[in-house]
């Protein structure tokens, strides 16, 4: 469960996400209470380019009902290397902020760059679901 966080650092913004074609889709993702130490955000995302993607983190951002980021946390997803139109699980864990009502995931690349996400319609803020 372990990560680093960045909160220092701000996902991606919305803007800059639609100026070029999607690297990877959201499949689904969830984020829940798992302790009373912990949120965890878990799902699936597709390589949906030519390429192959090394190493990508996802980064799970916390924020409260204003929107303002709390904090971040990251971790690795699970295949070390997804290949084109290849499917990953990932998971990561943050401790609790008690403000938090809404998260997002987003993806990193190795060399630490946002990955372009195509999230099938969503909205980009969700709120907590029950495990």
């Amino acid at each position: 469960m372990g990560g680093t966080s960045c909160a220092s650092k701000t996902p991606i913004p919305k803007k800059a996400e639609s100026r070029k074609s999607p690297q990877v889709q959201v499949i689904n993702w969830r984020w829940y209470q798992s302790s009373d130490l912990f949120f965890v955000a878990e799902g699936k995302i597709k390589n949906v380019c030519k390429e192959d993607l090394d190493q990508v983190k996802v980064v799970f951002s916390l924020y409260d009902k204003e929107g303002n980021l709390l904090k971040n946390e990251s971790a690795d997803i699970k295949s070390k290397t997804l290949g084109p139109g290849k499917v990953s699980l990932f998971r990561v864990a943050a401790t609790v902020h008690p403000k938090a009502c809404l998260a997002r995931v987003d993806f990193r690349d190795f060399y630490g760059d946002f990955l372009t996400v195509d999230r099938k319609g969503e909205s980009i803020l969700k709120p907590m679901t029950t495990p």
